[in-house]
């Protein structure tokens, strides 16, 4: 469902037959004369969604495969096999879409949705796409207004609408300064629901009830999915990947998506 993340080195070409895809910065990009080749099955599963008739599902490919090459002996490569770690759309130029599958190491496929389709992140692997015009909510068309990934520590701040603006744009927030009462809380006036264990899109959280408290962070556990509504009052969709109340790491981090609606 959930994705992005700043400062990700991606390629700006859409894969097909030929793909051309690079690495995001590593360890392995330090090892000298490595030509490295991206080798992906590229057949992209679509199948019928329940909950809507003319809705498809488009699966990401299941993992990625690297293959090294290089001339210098003694050099070994490790952990080539790259799993699925999300998914996001993006702007293509005009109404164009980009549906992109993010994998573990920063490797980065991606594809321009169908024509007549119009796709949304359906969860970590894969897209809902449904006719242009009628929207995945039934509501008017819902469209991803910004998505990204945050990790926060004690007094940082996040803008689920990407403004980068004033600080109180800013909608969520580690509040308190104790392990007993840091909280992952909605900042200004941003609101937030109550965290549950199964995956929330647009539907679900149009329909949350929400709360100006936050919520303890040792009660957050990494899985844990909740809705927000933004200081700009759009609706957003958030998933917990890790949390910390103890230690150097205090903290916890989000993936998020925000709705145009």
């Amino acid at each position: 469902m959930l994705a992005g993340e700043a400062g990700t080195d991606v390629s700006d070409e859409y894969f097909g037959r030929n793909p051309g895809l690079r690495i995001g910065g590593g360890t392995m990009s330090k090892v000298g004369n490595l030509a490295v080749a991206l080798l992906l099955a590229l057949g992209v599963t679509v199948m019928p969604q329940t909950a809507r008739a003319d809705t498809t599902y488009v699966q990401c490919p299941a993992d990625a495969q690297i293959s090294v090459v290089t001339r210098q002996t003694g050099w070994q490569a490790i952990n080539t096999q790259q799993r699925i770690e999300r998914t996001e759309v993006v702007s293509g130029g005009g109404a164009t879409q980009v549906l992109r599958c993010i994998y573990d190491g920063g490797v980065v496929v991606q594809r321009p949705a169908e024509a007549g389709l119009r796709c949304a992140v359906q969860d970590r692997t894969g897209f809902a796409c449904d006719p242009a015009g009628q929207g995945g909510s039934g509501q008017g068309q819902i469209s991803n207004h910004h998505t990204g990934r945050a990790a926060l520590g004690p007094g940082e701040q996040v803008d689920l609408d990407g403004t980068n603006g004033s600080p109180w744009n800013n909608d969520i927030w580690i509040a308190g300064s104790t392990e007993r009462d840091l909280a992952l809380a909605p900042f200004a006036d941003a609101r937030i629901s109550a965290p549950q264990a199964r995956q929330v899109g647009y539907r679900d959280c149009a329909q949350a009830v929400y709360r100006t408290d936050g919520i303890l962070l040792r009660q957050v556990r990494p899985g844990d999915h909740f809705c927000a509504r933004t200081n700009e009052g759009r609706i957003a969709a958030l998933r917990v990947d890790d949390v910390h109340t103890r230690g150097n790491a205090i903290g916890a981090t989000v993936t998020f998506v925000s709705y145009n609606d």
